[in-house]
């Protein structure tokens, strides 16, 4: 028992040597993944398995580094690699196909959807992807979740659809710095998600309809009619 806690602390000491040579490993295997240098990426992950999915102090995965820098090539090596598509960070649950959304990375999007990435995975505030998709008014990347048959519905933890999302038509860009400028971009995003199935008169915990939002601001009141006159059209023909 005496030599247990005699070599105790030594224990401690190598588990913290472990540890942080781990945060070295994949600090450098990240900067290899910025850096774009796929041949060294290859040949690290080809030397060590555990690399590839070795994450960084915010529990982001090297296949998240990858989608944040926009590297379609790299999103590759490293799923053929063995990657987990589904990896989710530490700071707000996010998946690669989050980042995917939140970038407006539609060929990324397209590639993880093909490689199994789960479009339903929320976020810690309840976003799926296509949150993200109609936030930032990216009709190609809220075109293309609604074909692989992401729910239109779905509500995060402020019971907010998609369709509450695109209301605000790029007046969060607090919330979502790549949210477009452009307010007819919303109107298209509104109509796929409209013609994909979205219900309309859901309630968020504030009880606004998306149409309320697109009313409470008062520098889009042209889009806020045009996006209440194409609702009230959905509702007529549904009636």
């Amino acid at each position: 028992m005496l030599s247990f806690f005699k070599t105790r602390p030594l224990l401690i000491i190598l588990l913290c040597i472990f540890s942080r040579t781990t945060e070295v490993r994949a600090a450098a295997f990240h900067d290899l993944i910025r850096n774009d240098e796929l041949k060294m990426v290859r040949r690290s992950i080809a030397r060590d398995k555990i690399l590839v999915n070795m994450a960084d102090e915010i529990g982001r995965s090297p296949l998240h580094i990858a989608v944040i820098n926009g590297n379609l090539r790299m999103v590759n090596v490293l799923i053929n690699g063995g990657a987990e598509v589904n990896a989710v960070d530490s700071l707000k649950r996010l998946t690669p196909l989050h980042y995917a959304a939140f970038y407006n990375y539609p060929k990324i999007m397209l590639f993880l959807l093909s490689r199994r990435a789960d479009h339903g995975m929320a976020d810690s505030d309840g976003n799926q992807p296509l949150h993200f998709a109609a936030a930032n008014g990216c009709s190609s990347t809220v075109e293309i979740l609604l074909q692989h048959r992401a729910n239109p519905d779905g509500l995060n933890k402020n019971w907010q659809t998609p369709l509450h999302l695109a209301a605000f038509a790029g007046t969060r860009r607090d919330l979502f710095p790549c949210a477009s400028a452009d307010k007819s971009i919303y109107l298209a995003v509104t109509r796929l998600l409209l013609n994909g199935g979205a219900t309309t008169g859901i309630k968020d915990i504030w009880q606004n309809i998306p149409e309320t939002i697109a009313w409470q601001h008062g520098r889009q009141k042209e889009f806020a009619q045009r996006f209440t006159q194409m609702i009230a059209s959905v509702r007529a023909h549904s009636e």
